[in-house]
């Protein structure tokens, strides 16, 4: 009777646990899934690639939903968005030109939470890592901590990451890709 007893009560202690459904890791926010999509093809961004005559890219961007662009200076445009929420994130994408072709583009998202921002690089890191089978290298003039690099350049490819603040008191931090 008593190892039926002890039985009945492993299983009443057991079964809430044997019956919970497993949690799903909570859902990418859109500016996360932004991330992955930026550095999984560095050679297109948004569909958008070196070399592309610029009267393509001004076609193609005209009236992109969410986006708001203009140009800044000639050869040099802007488009940026927010991503709203407890913490907005806002992504400015940056297109310069020269000779009628695209030469450069960068993608930096600024937040005024420095861990969405350290949260941004390490995943486009983790990213570039994979990608190109190697971490990349710290640069800067001066490298003071290299547990927490602030540029980052991965040898034979056009990608360069970088972090910090947008402004001297530290309220806005930016986080750059530049490609």
């Amino acid at each position: 009777m008593k190892k039926f007893l002890l039985l009945l009560f492993c299983l009443f202690v057991a079964a809430p646990s044997a019956f919970a459904a497993k949690k799903e890791p909570p859902a990418p926010t859109p500016w996360q899934q932004e991330v992955r999509a930026i550095t999984s093809d560095t050679d297109k961004i948004y569909e958008v690639y070196r070399g592309m005559p610029i009267e393509d890219y001004k076609t193609a961007w005209k009236e992109v939903p969410g986006w708001t662009c203009e140009e800044k200076h000639p050869n040099w445009w802007f488009c940026e968005r927010v991503f709203e929420g407890d913490k907005p994130v806002r992504e400015v994408f940056e297109v310069l030109c020269s000779g009628g072709h695209v030469i450069c583009m960068k993608v930096t998202f600024f937040t005024e939470d420095k861990k969405i921002s350290d949260w941004i690089f390490n995943c486009a890191r983790a990213q570039f890592t994979h990608k190109f089978g190697k971490d990349g290298q710290i640069d800067g003039c001066e490298v003071i901590d290299t547990n927490y690099p602030t540029l980052m350049t991965w040898t034979g490819h056009s990608v360069m990451l970088s972090r910090g603040s947008e402004t001297k008191d530290g309220k806005i931090y930016q986080t750059q890709m530049q490609f």
